[in-house]
């Protein structure tokens, strides 16, 4: 046995690295991943670590948490589109798009998070570039802001739903 991580006090070892990577090679993906022995190799390799250690964080959380995937909001609720998605990181958009029972986790985690729409307005401003609403924005990929005269109150962070409290 050989640890590549630790997973609350488990270890992932590089057998299941090894055959995580055996299974995407021999898939209908396989043509575009990289070679085994070159850099990018060695990156999808790391990637592949980060991706089950977190699978297996989040199998804990919903186990400790009692949550199932009955509970997970469906895909758009937690992110508007594919940029939005990613910008959680390759690893989170992969299992929150592939996974029930990680937006399930998602959403117990992030349950009780507001964000004051201040501040929101305030990353509006900061950030225009991501929220261009030009004919070619579209196919950039950048999200439209909508237009609004004023914001109150505050919003869960996945959901989008506003508390009403100002």
């Amino acid at each position: 046995m050989k640890p590549v991580a630790w997973v609350a006090g488990d270890p992932l070892d590089v057998s299941d690295v090894d055959e995580r990577e055996r299974a995407i090679r021999s898939g209908p993906a396989s043509a575009a991943l990289p070679d085994v022995d070159s850099s990018e190799g060695r990156q999808l390799r790391r990637w592949l670590v980060q991706l089950i250690a977190a699978e297996r964080l989040i199998a804990r959380e919903a186990g400790e948490r009692r949550v199932t995937v009955e509970h997970a909001p469906p895909l758009d609720e937690l992110a508007a589109d594919r940029p939005a998605l990613l910008e959680l990181g390759s690893v989170a958009a992969s299992l929150l798009a592939g996974s029930a029972l990680a937006r399930a986790v998602f959403a117990a985690v992030t349950a009780h998070v507001r964000v004051n729409h201040d501040r929101i307005k305030r990353y509006h401003a900061d950030n225009p570039e991501q929220f261009l609403s030009s004919p070619s924005s579209a196919s950039s990929g950048t999200r439209s802001w909508p237009a609004q005269t004023e914001i109150r109150g505050s919003t869960n962070v996945h959901s989008g739903h506003s508390s009403g409290v100002s």
